[in-house]
């Protein structure tokens, strides 16, 4: 749902404020804010009491400081005072912009966090081009908040949602905390490589609510790869590398305008046709744009609080999740084999509302793989180097074994097949 964003500015500032205009046009076609400015009062409204009406209601509200917005009665009397008590009240969300140098750290605004970055006036910018870059960026970290969109409490809980208004993609809050990971050695049809352990995550994280769907992937890359298609682009994307999980989530990240969380470098080929890149570094786990989660909180997610084999419990049906029920956990009665993948959301969703956690698509995590650590860990994010990448949950093709919360399956960086997708993973810290 789009935002509404009034912007207050002095007459003397016009030419400034149509800079601001042309920057923010991008975020309006997205259906991302609605711009609302006393140019639009049309004629024969009475243009007080209709500033009033839209500065009441508007969800953000961007002021243009100047020498001449300080000094005018109107702008700084009258919107801004009103503007600055419906931010004490968290009615709305105030953002100064110094666009011509005054001293406006000496008013009350000096409080609140000002573009572009430190104050700097946006008209002693060697090129304004950057500094409007610079606000514009700052808005979009605000509006992609949890806080801005439809989370009803500043109090998160596990499984809360918000929707980023950018692809429209839901995600759900994933706590920080100490967590087990693994599985224990009287579980059926463990692996050597499962070793129980504890994990502390420091930092809380969004995870989407499903897997990238091709609807998605064809509006930042124009194309699609998968192999199953004939059911609609609500499918779960299939035929997907790492390499193109990482493309994307940096390639939403810049959509969006919002640091990455990787240095890309040395790229030959495109997305979803063979993309390979040289070298991909994990730069800022904890900046504000897209990533693959970490494996440990992609079982972290799946386990919803689980200790079981399954979030489910001791076994997994097919009416649970689409996996080869010719091939069923631990000798259950075989089920339904259905060959392809299905529409996200064609299950029931976990404890924490994240759907087809197990089957559908086996998922890429970031880390490379190796021997779990002997003890608890903290943060981890797997070794610097290695040969394979990490899958988790199993997929359509899989029997149930595979699609247990604790299984990890490895394939080279390049491995792109029809049952393999990838979900994305935001860390609450913006």
């Amino acid at each position: 749902m789009a935002l509404d964003l009034f912007i207050s500015y002095a007459r003397k500032d016009n030419a400034l404020f149509e800079e601001l205009r042309e920057q923010l046009v991008s975020l309006e076609r997205q259906g991302v804010i609605r711009v609302w400015h006393d140019r639009e009062v049309q004629a024969g409204q009475e243009w007080r009491n209709e500033i009033h009406d839209k500065l009441e209601t508007a969800d953000i509200v961007m002021l243009l400081l100047s020498p001449s917005f300080i000094a005018s009665d109107f702008c700084w009397k009258v919107e801004t005072a009103r503007a600055l008590e419906r931010g004490e009240a968290a009615e709305a969300t105030v953002i100064p912009i110094v666009v011509r140098p005054c001293a406006w750290q000496r008013e009350s605004i000096s409080r609140l966090q000002v573009l572009p970055t430190e104050g700097k006036p946006v008209t002693t910018w060697e090129n304004r081009d950057s500094a409007w870059l610079e606000v514009l960026r700052g808005v979009q970290m605000l509006i992609t908040a949890p806080e801005n969109t439809n989370s009803s409490s500043s109090i998160q809980q596990a499984g809360d949602g918000w929707t980023d208004p950018i692809l429209e993609i839901r995600f759900r809050y994933v706590p920080a905390g100490t967590f087990v990971i693994g599985s224990p050695p009287d579980e059926v049809d463990r692996s050597d490589d499962e070793t129980q352990h504890s994990i502390t995550l420091s930092q809380s994280f969004w995870i989407a609510e499903t897997a990238v769907t091709q609807a998605q992937w064809r509006e930042i890359f124009g194309n699609n790869p998968s192999t199953f298609k004939k059911d609609g682009e609500e499918l779960p994307l299939d035929s997907a590398s790492w390499f193109d999980a990482v493309a994307f989530s940096d390639a939403l990240s810049q959509h969006a305008g919002l640091p990455g969380c990787y240095q890309l470098a040395g790229r030959r080929g495109r997305p979803g046709e063979g993309l390979e890149i040289e070298k991909i570094q994990l730069s800022d786990l904890n900046a504000p744009g897209y990533r693959l989660p970490t494996e440990a909180e992609w079982e972290i997610a799946c386990r919803a609080g689980s200790k079981t084999p399954f979030w489910t419990g001791t076994n997994l049906m097919t009416q649970q999740a689409n996996y080869n029920g010719n091939l069923p956990y631990a000798d259950n009665f075989a089920g339904e084999y259905r060959q392809g993948t299905v529409p996200v959301r064609s299950f029931k969703p976990n404890a924490w509302n994240l759907f087809e956690m197990h089957g559908n698509v086996a998922e890429w995590v970031w880390d490379w793989y190796a021997e779990y650590p002997q003890g608890p860990a903290i943060d981890p994010v797997g070794p610097l180097e290695g040969s394979e990448r990490i899958l988790r949950g199993g997929s359509w093709e899989h029997g149930g074994n595979n699609c247990r919360s604790a299984f990890r399956i490895t394939r080279g960086a390049y491995y792109r097949e029809s049952y393999v997708g990838f979900r994305l993973v935001r860390t609450d810290s913006w």
